[in-house]
């Protein structure tokens, strides 16, 4: 019996399509606004253009969606890494979030060490934060947990 869902790398690729248009959409965003979409279309297009890539090598050879064989999740497992993103960003705020996320994503998704997790980790938020606060002077988003504490 054949099938009738897209393949993956289908949708994937409409994963990839829609954040870059979510990109391309930033400039129309008044500068106090910007960061937020900033903060989840770059690790999104990031993250499905690894998927897209994935999913597109794995039906060439024939076989299972990179997705499906390695977190066997299925489809669903994009959808949930975005959200715990997005979630650990309005929590516990940028910096923070994508520390988090992307040590959780390298173990977790991708098998890498905790060593390398923690270092990819580490350069990607420290360059996010020298990047928006100290080079262009952007305060970025504390995460409503720490605000609360401050407050």
């Amino acid at each position: 019996m054949r099938s009738t869902s897209a393949p993956a790398w289908l949708v994937s690729g409409f994963f990839c399509a829609f954040f870059i248009g979510f990109a391309l959409a930033i400039p129309g965003f008044s500068p106090s606004a910007r960061i937020a979409p900033l903060a989840i279309s770059v690790p999104g297009i990031l993250m499905a253009l690894w998927q897209f890539v994935g999913d597109l090598a794995a039906s060439r050879r024939g076989g299972a969606s990179t997705e499906a064989a390695s977190a066997g999740t299925g489809r669903p497992g994009m959808l949930l890494w975005l959200t715990l993103l997005v979630s650990a960003t309005i929590l516990i705020g940028l910096v923070a979030g994508c520390w988090l996320f992307i040590t959780l994503f390298m173990v977790v998704r991708a098998k890498f060490g905790i060593t390398s997790a923690l270092a990819t980790a580490s350069l990607f938020s420290g360059a996010v934060y020298l990047s928006f606060t100290i080079v262009l002077g952007i305060t970025l988003h504390m995460g409503l947990l720490l605000e609360a504490i401050l407050s």
